[in-house]
């Protein structure tokens, strides 16, 4: 990889593709404690890589139905679809095949009453939910959409989707070419990135129109973490 090349000096990585992929950990994890202790491990025994601590947010795949569909038909957890009759879940055509998926949701909770619909990620399967193309759709936790109040996460009791949170993989040499202020505006700027923070930058992004830098050049201004 670039990384192991020397071409790239850090990455962002979610701690659930380290440890599943890159220590070759086969999922379901049955924590987010556990996640994060798989993938420091892998990365220290790798000594040129150090994981710098994981964001507050995890960007999990989600079930998510409308809510008035979830209040109607009494549902909380994806366990209780299997008492349902068939089902359409929207999906984005790679989640077809994956654990973390609509494969998970028939290994894990033998849901075998769900037809998957591909359909692309974001606003089209927001959309397929709200003109009752499908019940179910398989987004993310910083969806911003999921703000509105108008849709109900199913909770995820056998964990398929896992603990998709964000850590900086960085070379042990840049880490301490940096030093301690470096790591000391890491940890200010990651305890920032809530759930919450991320669905409202990524609605001005994707919702507003607005460009990425310009949101989170925005975001750091307001938290005095830049001064202009």
């Amino acid at each position: 990889t670039l990384f192991q090349s020397g071409q790239v000096s850090a990455y962002p990585e979610y701690l659930g593709e380290v440890a599943a992929i890159d220590a070759g950990h086969p999922p379901p994890f049955s924590s987010e404690a556990q996640t994060e202790q798989i993938a420091i491990q892998y990365e220290q025994s790798h000594g040129a890589s150090v994981m710098m601590p994981p964001t507050p947010f995890s960007n999990s795949d989600q079930l998510i139905a409308l809510k008035s569909y979830a209040q109607q038909k009494n549902l909380t957890t994806i366990a209780q679809l299997g008492r349902l009759g068939p089902l359409k879940v929207a999906a984005y055509p790679a989640a077809q095949t994956r654990y973390a998926g609509y494969a998970g949701l028939q290994q894990a909770y033998g849901l075998t009453n769900l037809q998957f619909v591909a359909i692309a990620a974001g606003a089209p399967t927001y959309a397929a939910l709200d003109s009752r193309a499908v019940q179910l759709a398989d987004g993310f936790a910083n969806d911003p959409q999921l703000a509105s109040g108008s849709y109900a996460v199913l909770n995820d009791p056998k964990n398929i989707f896992g603990f998709q949170h964000v850590a900086l993989i960085v070379k042990s040499s840049l880490l301490s070419q940096l030093g301690p202020a470096f790591q000391q505006t890491y940890a200010a700027l990651t305890t920032l990135l809530t759930t919450s923070a991320m669905q409202t930058m990524n609605g001005a992004v994707s919702i507003g129109g607005q460009l990425p830098a310009s949101v989170a050049h925005s975001f750091l201004l307001a938290n005095h973490l830049l001064n202009s």
